[in-house]
């Protein structure tokens, strides 16, 4: 079972929601949830794992996690963003991280200084947070 549907289907049980449910919460297809778990959909876009994590109450990163009781290393988190986002290179992540290299905060190896570690992990979450909006908002036009 993939990472992300071992985390959707044990978060989603945690919080007592079944998958019609959390369908219903998230605004998204029963049927999309139920691909997810049973793995006939493998890499669900950011933007929909955005909107589940969102109706489940968790952060994003958290569906992407192998193990849920560690803090995910900025890494890990660009990672999970880059294999669920095939546009890369426009995104707002991809930008910031871009920014945050030229400007010496993150080394091209994706480590970051520990004095700024937690900062830019959460500026690159909100990122990925932000143009997972702008996508749904863009679709709504």
């Amino acid at each position: 079972m993939s990472i992300v549907s071992k985390n959707l289907k044990k978060i989603r049980n945690a919080k007592g929601l079944s998958q019609r449910g959390l369908a219903e919460k998230a605004n998204v297809s029963y049927t999309y949830i139920n691909r997810i778990e049973r793995e006939v959909y493998e890499n669900p876009s950011f933007e929909l794992l955005n909107k589940l994590a969102k109706a489940l109450e968790v952060p994003v990163e958290v569906l992407y996690r192998e193990d849920n009781n560690k803090e995910l290393s900025l890494l890990e988190i660009l990672q999970g963003i880059y294999e669920n986002t095939p546009d890369m290179k426009e995104t707002i992540v991809g930008q910031l991280v871009k920014g945050l290299i030229e400007n010496d905060l993150m080394n091209p190896d994706g480590t970051i200084p520990p004095q700024v570690d937690k900062q830019v992990k959460n500026l690159i979450i909100e990122a990925s947070r932000l143009q997972a909006t702008s996508k749904s908002l863009k679709k709504g036009e």
